[in-house]
């Protein structure tokens, strides 16, 4: 598929090369704020103590009792010992933790590269550091001093992000921040706003993106996203993680496509994907229209969802 897809890549950067670039840098960023470094550390720390802690201490306690029961070893060396199994039954999360701290490069001076990462390593970056070599080298055979670094700043990340709802764009994405990242320092946005007619006698593209972002209180804290476009509405999106939204995608362009076949009839009319503050974005909804929303995946595991307004989620109906 890459082989095939090659020869359009090329054609593309010919003939268009400052739109293609405009939305790499854009999706690039909008895939490192689904996830913030300091929102994948919660996440991660929170399986941690979860999950891993309690085996490991039932583990721990197993050998404890087992090798402080042996009458062939003295104290010393069942301490040697016990610290050695300590060692052994943390190894997989000092490993899976040293990992992400490479991934984030939270300890790496000079390698952040927004203002909330900077944020996140000053404080954070030298904890999970000594908290991690804790584990690859224990010094106590007490799994639970062994886990109290990790617990101390889990307890720190769980409280602040409790209380966080509202996120300042160029603390966490200054180059969204920046207008001249649509239009390449150009007079024009060269991104069209996603969802809307691009056929329209004016077509509408992405001015800029608001300040303000909202952190919505679910589980995978998704965040809304308002876009300016170049007509002066403001139209909100849903940037959404830990969800493969490629199937929704599909379904879309699948309604998109009934949509065209049922206008042939004269009791139907194709109301494209919707547009702006709510309702549809031209024309009447005929009985046999099916109203859409635009779904954009930025990967395997994200994406943006185009934000409905003024509709009911049916659940809330059935509530």
């Amino acid at each position: 598929a890459t082989s095939h897809a090659a020869p359009v890549l090329a054609h593309l950067e010919q003939e268009c090369g400052p739109l293609l670039q405009c939305l790499r840098v854009m999706l690039h960023e909008l895939r490192a704020i689904t996830t913030l470094v300091a929102e994948r550390w919660l996440v991660v720390l929170g399986r941690v103590r979860t999950r891993e802690m309690p085996h490991c201490a039932r583990v721990i306690r197993a050998e404890h009792k087992r090798v402080h029961e042996s009458r062939a070893m003295g104290e010393h060396e069942k301490e040697r010992v016990m610290l050695e199994k300590v060692a052994t039954v943390v190894g997989p999360v000092a490993l899976l933790l040293s990992r992400l701290i490479d991934e984030t490069k939270v300890c790496e001076a000079g390698a952040c590269v927004t203002p909330a990462d900077a944020d996140f390593s000053r404080r954070y970056g030298a904890r999970l550091a000594a908290a991690v070599e804790e584990l690859r080298a224990p010094t106590t055979s007490d799994v639970e001093r062994v886990f109290a670094p990790l617990k101390e700043v889990h307890r720190e990340l769980a409280g602040t992000f409790r209380h966080a709802t509202k996120l300042s764009l160029k603390a966490i994405s200054p180059a969204l921040a920046d207008a001249d990242t649509f239009s390449q320092h150009g007079p024009h946005s060269l991104v069209p706003m996603i969802g809307g007619d691009h056929f329209a006698r004016v077509p509408v593209f992405v001015a800029a993106v608001e300040e303000s972002v909202t952190i919505l209180p679910t589980k995978t804290r998704p965040k809304r996203l308002l876009l300016r476009g170049t007509d002066g509405v403001l139209y909100p999106y849903l940037l959404k993680g830990h969800e493969d939204l490629r199937l929704d995608e599909r379904i879309s362009q699948l309604l998109h496509v009934l949509n065209k076949m049922f206008a042939t009839s004269a009791h139907a009319a194709e109301p494209g994907a919707i547009a702006g503050g709510g309702g549809g974005s031209g024309g009447a909804l005929g009985p046999l229209c099916a109203q859409r929303y635009a779904v954009v995946p930025t990967g395997g595991t994200g994406g943006l969802i185009q934000w409905l307004q003024n509709f009911k989620p049916i659940y809330s109906v059935y509530k």
